[in-house]
């Protein structure tokens, strides 16, 4: 209920939704609401101060066990060398890119690196920079911010467009 409200208060102030409560605003007053306990609020004008007090009131009201849960997702296991290959890619890139003077993880970032040592095929990484590091290319690798994750269950993945290969 206040993720709603702050989320459709930022979308009538037309502010990001942090411009109306921060997210560790929203966990501390519900916290202390559900205890009893006092908490304080940022400043708000009147009517909006009115609309959070309403639904902060229907919120209360909410029976504990239809409260949003806290989903964890199992980590992938990790090969038992996967230590050892990260350190041998970051060195091999570091090497790299210092001869071709570019940053390293211009070359292949961190979470790449994390995929490829885990034996993960899709770690984002495009044609040139799998070249250089001597690795297989993946034409539909996702991007490596989450190339290190797998999809959440009952998700929807979308396929991405298909560009013609190089």
């Amino acid at each position: 209920s206040l993720w709603h409200w702050r989320d459709a208060e930022a979308r009538e102030w037309n502010r990001p939704h942090f411009y109306v409560l921060s997210n560790s605003d929203i966990l501390r007053i519900a916290e202390n609401a559900v205890l009893g306990h006092p908490f304080s609020t940022p400043r708000f004008p009147a009517a909006r101060r009115e609309r959070f007090e309403r639904v902060l009131e229907h919120a209360l009201q909410i029976p504990e066990n239809q409260w949003p849960k806290t989903e964890k997702r199992p980590r992938p296991s990790l090969p038992p060398d996967f230590a050892k290959r990260l350190e041998q890619l970051r060195n091999r890139r570091n090497q790299i890119a210092a001869s071709l003077q570019i940053e390293p993880a211009v070359l292949a970032p961190r979470s790449a690196l994390e995929a490829i040592a885990a034996g993960n095929p899709h770690h984002g990484l495009m044609r040139w920079q799998c070249n250089l590091l001597e690795i297989e290319f993946h034409p539909n690798s996702p991007p490596p911010s989450t190339a290190f994750t797998q999809p959440a269950l009952n998700s929807t993945v979308h396929a991405e467009p298909t560009l013609p290969s190089e």
